[in-house]
């Protein structure tokens, strides 16, 4: 204790230093709680918090040194980072539709070469049907089965000796996967993709049935923007002009990159349809339900542009002919048909 500070074995001085401490610790107190009273009440701005300090440099606002401490690229993460806790497992999962998924029943040949056009390194496995996904296979635990059923010695293996008829159920490959609701934060999907040391999580509906599928991968690139990696197709066209007036569109098709080429405000279009932003999902709203394959649509709204459907499964629209019509009734269609055969995942 220094020689300055008072004591309490000390008298005079020392008992009014004492009252003197109380009397500012209780005014610091009361000051306090009338700052809150009044805050409450809407008497006195609360003050920002960080996060509401962070958004308002970030927007361009605050301390200009604050924005200077940041570059063009670290203002769009920190951004990215900020809307996280907003976001849900469906706004960044894979559709079912698009989904790759094996049966457990599959032989190890069969899933080696499904392996080899899905270029994907975690599939899902189902039992029965896509709605039983309960387990995945990693493709390095596929490695790591065919070395140990065909290693002869230290470092010999003979692949004769592996069994390739063997069901995937019944290699002991299969692991466990996460299943959430598609309302989940991504934020707290992250946590428990962490804790559980597991990278992909299939997306469950109200039903119990499979709505898609989300991993890692898709929740970092909402942070920094789409990753490729090596398997990934470069430049893939998703449309394609076949005659004069007639495209090959796949379901997926921005509406405004469809808008861009035929000069038509599809987007519009699109908001009052459920809000949808592809082409599949604009001619399934406007039709009310997913057109069978070989279908030809119209609508009122889109005058002189015909739907002419290629292939769909039972939840979207695959891929169709989008014809822009010469006059009312007729349409311009290409000889030369084009198939539209879209692998799940691609």
């Amino acid at each position: 204790m220094s020689d300055e500070e008072p004591s309490l074995n000390r008298s005079g001085s020392s008992g009014a230093a004492r009252i003197v401490r109380c009397v500012v610790a209780a005014g610091r107190f009361v000051g306090r709680w009338i700052a809150k009273l009044l805050e409450r009440v809407g008497l006195k701005s609360r003050t920002p918090s960080f996060r509401e300090s962070l958004k308002d440099v970030l927007a361009g606002g605050g301390d200009d040194r604050g924005i200077v401490a940041f570059d063009a690229s670290e203002r769009a993460y920190l951004r990215n980072v900020l809307r996280l806790r907003e976001i849900c497992v469906e706004d960044v999962m894979v559709p079912r539709s698009e989904m790759d998924a094996v049966s457990s029943n599959i032989t190890l040949t069969d899933f080696m070469l499904f392996v080899a056009q899905s270029a994907h390194s975690r599939i899902p496995v189902y039992e029965d049907k896509l709605d039983d996904a309960n387990a995945m296979v990693h493709i390095r635990d596929v490695i790591s089965y065919i070395v140990k059923a065909s290693k002869v010695g230290k470092e010999v293996l003979d692949l004769s000796r592996l069994d390739m008829s063997i069901p995937l159920v019944d290699t002991g490959m299969l692991r466990s996967v996460l299943s959430v609701p598609g309302s989940v934060p991504i934020t707290s999907l992250l946590t428990r993709m962490q804790a559980e040391r597991i990278q992909i999580a299939l997306v469950i509906d109200e039903f119990g049935g499979v709505d898609g599928l989300v991993s890692l991968e898709d929740i970092v690139e909402r942070v920094f923007g789409s990753i490729e990696d090596e398997y990934d197709v470069e430049n893939h066209v998703m449309m394609s002009q076949v005659g004069p007036s007639s495209w090959v569109v796949e379901g997926v098709t921005s509406l405004k990159v469809l808008g861009d080429t035929m000069g038509i405000d599809f987007l519009s279009i699109g908001a009052n349809c459920g809000d949808v932003e592809t082409v599949g999902g604009m001619v399934s709203g406007l039709a009310g339900c997913v057109p069978s394959k070989g279908a030809v649509l119209r609508f009122e709204v889109i005058p002189r542009v015909s739907f002419e459907i290629l292939e769909t499964d039972s939840r979207c629209i695959k891929g169709l002919i989008v014809n822009l019509e010469q006059s009312e009734g007729r349409a311009e269609k290409s000889n030369t048909p084009v198939p539209v055969g879209i692998m799940a995942g691609k």
